[in-house]
């Protein structure tokens, strides 16, 4: 079996591939294109695309105009199927109003970023005859559709000419059935034979629910039984005949509505080739949002691709760790490869997981988790980690190793990257260098290689660190506390600190008394002096990166204190030129009236104002003022002046200097909205706001209810527009955290209220519907995703 890391589940497994591949799949809206951004990449070309785009898309992630462009893109279905409504189109098989009402938003998208796309996407194709095609879809496809269609995709019957007079005339039936049906629970006679005091709708059907015992014939006819059978649910001879038009109208209506999302899906196919063309857009659009998004997300860095096989990692770190240790890691032309040694759980292992995701994330064209990075693309890149112990094939640890490795040979590409986690591991120390090096030695005689091994065998990590064709390096580890600390050294072989460890975890437990100290008499001399070189060497280490550290530190502090000093010395300016700021309006007053006292002939000449002119003189030289506090204009002359400012949108405010929600726009003014407080600005003091804390000013508008909230609501008998307008409160007290979940009671059957709600929450990704064990089909459970 092919052992590169790409095909190999096992070694993805270990690498917690699954897991990134999660977080990438956050990062993507269209469902489909999951898939497409994980195509493995063969050429170096394909590669260097990728990246290019995605750094386009990484710098224009937070620009305003950018950010309402990607919301724009989110707000079309994410499970919209484009190869499918293009083939349904071009057959004139008619979309369903919500794959018309998606596909028409994809062509809004195009006519209202055409600008974005040609500015920022320079390499994409956009359509030469773009305002002929405006100008006929608007005419014969837009303006019609969304007179009775909402961007919601919300069919609005009252809005359509043809639908109009329908519908008014369904709505009139119903309330004459609810009030005939009224009248029947409200009878006395009756109210003893019900089960419940509610109107209810079945199979499109008004229905009343009738106690099974008391039920006859006479009353009306049976709609559906409650499946424990005490509840009947009926049609009142009362209303059957007003129940049957009312189901005309409601089949009429529906008729009507599949004839004209035929007509629509036959317009829009005029426009199938911009359709198209909008699609692949927006696949492409939607795929380097979320690579630049990942690249974001996990603090990634655009790589540098190198045509030399040579590793030059900046502070490299594995993306799945919090608050990770970051290390360089270097390998170039002339080395054969890389020893790590060291103490368990100091990081070698993270190291060889980071260097295979390096690679991994290149062939998927996504960026890498470091600082900066130079690195080349190997044709094949194999991964050795864990217990490869095979009981069903009878392989031992060690065999399966040397299996492993026999089959590597077999697969082995022009350049290779070998990445070997505590080799030969399971073998004594002593034969295990020793097939290491003659494997390592076979291996550069084959092909092009470079190894990146970690290893606590004494030999290999000695031999190898003499052997100037590879680096010797090893994790630090903490003398005073006794743990690793996750830092790659160079330069030298490291300790694996087992006795100290040891000794250390077992100094208090009795039952170990002696067992350190035996375990000293049976390792030869040479063994421990030399592990007591390596830990003596690991100490001072440690000392000196503890004094460097102490020594930043106190630099820093030294910073500190000469920032808080000159703070303090500018507030002592800032007293003073107060202060004389003071003395000069009084000598400022006192000339003026001096001259108003001489024009009026009252003081002879101007001694006394060149007495006065020349004290004003000597106070300005005496003191000058430093420089003035930047005006929030200055500071804030990168945010443009909008051209309109509406209400119920967001600006950022030069009085109060934050983004605020503007509630209410008057002649000069604008109201509005921060924390639970309102307040007045001139609207001169409005900028365009930089959208990055967009949730954190929304939270911070202030709501106010009229209502209180429940988490149970019966809506049986109620009206469509009455029901949609209660489900909208009841999805803000979701989303507000009023509530922890919602049930909505409809009733049983396909009802227009139930079928509403169900296709309502299909197109809403935060919101879903919560099983429910009981069965009970007559009611739905919201709650948030």
């Amino acid at each position: 079996m092919d052992q590169n890391i790409h095909n190999n589940e096992q070694v993805l497994q270990q690498i917690e591939w699954n897991t990134i591949k999660s977080l990438l799949k956050e990062q993507v809206h269209f469902t489909f294109n999951f898939k497409s951004i994980l195509n493995y990449l063969e050429e170096t070309s394909e590669i260097q695309t990728k990246l290019i785009q995605t750094h386009n898309f990484y710098e224009f992630l937070y620009e305003q105009d950018f950010n309402s462009f990607i919301m724009d893109i989110t707000s079309i279905h994410s499970d919209l199927n484009f190869d499918q409504t293009l083939n349904n189109i071009q057959k004139e098989k008619a979309l369903d109003f919500s794959e018309i009402n998606e596909t028409i938003k994809t062509l809004e998208f195009y006519l209202t970023h055409f600008k974005i796309c040609q500015n920022y996407l320079p390499e994409i194709e956009v359509a030469k005859d773009f305002h002929k095609f405006k100008r006929e879809f608007q005419k014969n496809v837009q303006t019609e559709f969304r007179r009775f269609v909402s961007k919601d995709g919300e069919v609005d019957l009252a809005k359509h000419p043809i639908l109009r007079p329908l519908y008014e005339k369904r709505l009139q039936l119903e309330s004459n059935i609810r009030s005939r049906i009224e009248g029947l629970l409200t009878d006395s006679q009756m109210q003893k034979k019900i089960q419940f005091a509610t109107i209810d709708i079945i199979n499109d059907r008004y229905v009343i629910p009738l106690r099974s015992d008391s039920y006859q014939g006479s009353l009306g006819q049976i709609i559906s039984r409650s499946e424990s059978g005490n509840t009947l649910y009926i049609e009142p001879n009362s209303i059957s005949q007003l129940n049957y038009e009312r189901l005309q109208l409601v089949f009429q209506i529906q008729t009507i509505l599949s004839k004209l999302e035929l007509e629509y899906t036959q317009k829009l196919k005029h426009f199938l080739k911009e359709i198209s063309e909008t699609f692949n857009l927006l696949k492409f659009l939607d795929e380097y949002n979320s690579r630049a998004k990942f690249a974001k997300a996990l603090n990634l860095t655009y790589p540098e691709i190198s045509s030399e096989p040579e590793i030059k990692l900046i502070n490299a770190f594995h993306p799945l760790i919090k608050n990770p240790i970051k290390n360089d890691i270097f390998i170039s032309k002339e080395n054969n490869g890389l020893i790590i040694s060291g103490p368990n759980t100091g990081g070698k292992t993270a190291t060889l997981k980071t260097l295979a995701l390096c690679q991994l994330f290149l062939r998927h064209g996504l960026f890498i988790p470091c600082d900066e990075a130079q690195l080349p693309i190997y044709s094949k890149v194999f991964y050795f980690g864990n217990d490869g112990q095979d009981l069903n094939s009878g392989l031992s640890s060690f065999s399966a190793e040397v299996k492993n490795y026999t089959e590597l040979f077999e697969h082995l590409g022009s350049t290779n990257l070998i990445l070997i986690d505590e080799i030969f591991n399971s073998t004594s120390s002593e034969e295990a260098s020793a097939l290491a090096i003659a494997l390592f030695k076979k291996l550069h005689l084959t092909t092009k290689v470079h190894l990146v091994v970690s290893s606590h065998h004494q030999t290999l990590k000695t031999i190898l660190h003499q052997d100037e064709d590879y680096i010797s390096a090893h994790v630090g580890f903490d003398t005073d506390n006794n743990s690793p600390t996750y830092t790659l050294h160079y330069g030298s072989p490291g300790s694996s600190h087992a006795l100290r460890i040891f000794k250390s975890l077992t100094t208090n437990n009795p039952r170990f008394e002696n067992v350190y100290d035996n375990a000293l008499q049976f390792l030869d001399n040479k063994v421990i002096h030399y592990e007591k070189l390596l830990e003596s060497i690991s100490e001072k280490e440690h000392q000196l990166n503890k004094t460097l550290k102490e020594n930043k530190n106190l630099n820093q502090q030294l910073k500190n204190q000469k920032a808080s000093m000159e703070g303090v010395i500018k507030l002592k300016i800032e007293e003073r030129v107060e202060s004389t700021e003071k003395k000069l309006k009084k000598i400022i007053d006192k000339a003026e009236y001096i001259l108003r006292e001489t024009k009026r002939g009252n003081i002879q000449k101007t001694k006394q104002l060149d007495k006065h002119g020349s004290e004003m003189k000597h106070e300005l030289k005496k003191f000058q003022r430093p420089e003035q506090i930047e005006s929030p204009e200055k500071k804030y002359a990168n945010l443009s002046t909008p051209k309109i400012i509406e209400a119920g949108k967001e600006y950022f405010c030069l009085t109060i200097q934050k983004t605020v929600l503007v509630k209410k726009v008057d002649k000069a003014n604008a109201h509005i909205g921060t924390g639970a407080f309102s307040m007045k600005v001139p609207l001169k003091s409005l900028r365009v706001a930089n959208q990055t804390n967009t949730k954190e000013v929304i939270q911070s508008a202030g709501v106010s209810k009229s209502r209180s909230s429940q988490i149970e609501y019966d809506c049986r008998g109620m009206r469509l527009e009455e029901f949609q307008s209660l489900v909208e409160d009841i999805i803000s007290d979701l989303f507000l955290g009023d509530v922890p979940f919602v049930t909505i009671i409809h009733g049983h059957g396909t009802g227009v209220l139930k079928n509403w709600l169900r296709q309502f929450v299909k197109g809403q990704k935060d919101i879903q519907i919560l099983k429910d064990n009981s069965g009970n089909d007559g009611e739905t459970r919201l709650a948030l995703n």
